[in-house]
């Protein structure tokens, strides 16, 4: 379902069923697994040394990277919200979470929104977040006998034609 993370010739996959896997990039040799104990959707990061992967329960857990398995911290501190949708970013010792509000940190926001948030990366303290309604999928992909201005609508044969025609 994810991405994958590369680096220093190790791959890091995660799996739906809530697994993260540590492969070796040239062989394929698994090196280790970590069991989550959640579903995940995301895919892990990589940055400053780090291996960052988001979880169904709201948890991020991140690794040192390496051919042997170790957990540096597992933030529980993110108020419930479903990580499981996309990936953690960290920088400059902040780590941004993309959520759907299903489990909202704030009660005053209600719904189905589009929720970022910022906590520092050292001990996981909520920094801020901003909230948006989401787009209504209708607007991105309509019916299919709608056309749709914004989303043009073509056929695979089409690109093979204008492959073919700029050769």
């Amino acid at each position: 379902m994810s991405t994958r993370a590369v680096h220093d010739g190790l791959v890091y996959a995660a799996e739906f069923a809530g697994f993260l896997h540590c492969l070796d990039a040239e062989t394929g040799q698994q090196y280790w697994e970590h069991d989550l104990r959640a579903e995940v959707w995301g895919s892990p990061h990589y940055v400053d040394g780090k291996v960052y992967i988001g979880d169904g329960r709201g948890r991020v857990t991140v690794f040192r990277p390496g051919k042997e398995k170790k957990v540096l911290a597992i933030n529980e501190n993110l108020h419930g919200c479903q990580v499981k949708w996309a990936s953690p970013v960290a920088a400059d010792g902040r780590v941004f979470v993309g959520t759907n509000n299903g489990k909202p940190r704030d009660p005053s926001v209600t719904g189905d929104k589009s929720v970022l948030m910022c906590f520092r990366e050292s001990d996981g303290a909520f920094l801020w977040q901003i909230v948006h309604d989401k787009l209504d999928n209708t607007a991105i992909d309509p019916p299919p006998e709608s056309a749709s201005p914004r989303r043009p609508r073509w056929k695979a044969t089409d690109c093979i034609t204008s492959a073919t025609a700029a050769s």
